[in-house]
């Protein structure tokens, strides 16, 4: 099976941002499936730097998984989610803190998008759930949403507090950038799970079709097409 290069920018915990920048620093990553089957376990090294943040990188195979990190030697720990496309490398942010690391699962959104439509520049974010479609939106929020962008796929990380009640009171929404500097917003229209201990996964790809179909839409309004996507519930 071919494996994807993974890059991980990892914000420092308290205990590793004092250190010098010269100083080394081992961390055991472990990334395991659903059924904690270790994909990949290894101690990595970085340097503290003079940064927030340092960077590890690993090959792993297609999927989603769990994430969890451990620096030992100053109690630090991380955990997090992450949905690797095949034949798609991918960068990804975390986090260590001190002591124990709990992390709720989050909704992941995600799509591949070629180098071609790069402008589109898709990010996840939230309006009201009584927002209707067609209807105006408002300013779209972001809080609580990780989101990346690649050159040919996008990532987002969601984990706003509105995902952790019940009944979920948001609606998300992929926005694309057009050609001329507008936006559109696609609704996701599936049923996410949320406050669990593995990730619900919705997938739109971003191809010519979607952005043709979109460039003959209003800008501004919530687009709810009912054949694009796919989702996956755990």
């Amino acid at each position: 099976m071919a494996l994807e290069h993974i890059i991980l920018n990892i914000g420092l915990c308290k205990a590793v941002a004092r250190l010098s920048p010269q100083t080394n620093v081992s961390m055991r990553v472990v990334v395991s499936d659903r059924i904690n089957h270790a994909e990949f376990d290894s101690t990595l090294q970085f340097k503290r730097g003079t940064g927030n943040s340092a960077r590890v990188e690993f090959d792993s195979a297609w999927g989603t998984y769990r994430l969890a990190m451990n620096v030992p030697k100053y109690g630090c720990n991380g955990l997090d989610f992450m949905e690797v496309l095949p034949d798609h490398n991918r960068s990804m942010n975390t986090t260590l803190v001190d002591g124990p690391a709990n992390l709720p699962a989050p909704v992941i959104i995600l799509g591949a998008l070629p180098q071609s439509f790069a402008y589109a520049q898709p990010s996840v974010v939230i309006f009201p759930a009584n927002l209707r479609c067609n209807g105006l939106v408002g300013d779209p929020q972001m809080a609580g949403i990780d989101n990346e962008l690649e050159q040919d796929a996008y990532y987002a990380a969601i984990r706003t507090p509105a995902l952790y009640r019940q009944p979920i009171a948001i609606t998300l929404a992929v926005r694309l950038q057009d050609s001329s500097g507008g936006f559109h917003y696609i609704r996701m229209p599936w049923k996410f799970s949320s406050g669990y201990t593995w990730p619900s996964i919705g997938k739109l790809d971003i191809d010519d079709a979607v952005l043709g179909w979109v460039a003959q839409q209003t800008e501004d309004v919530l687009l709810c097409p009912k054949f694009y996507g796919t989702s996956v519930e755990h």
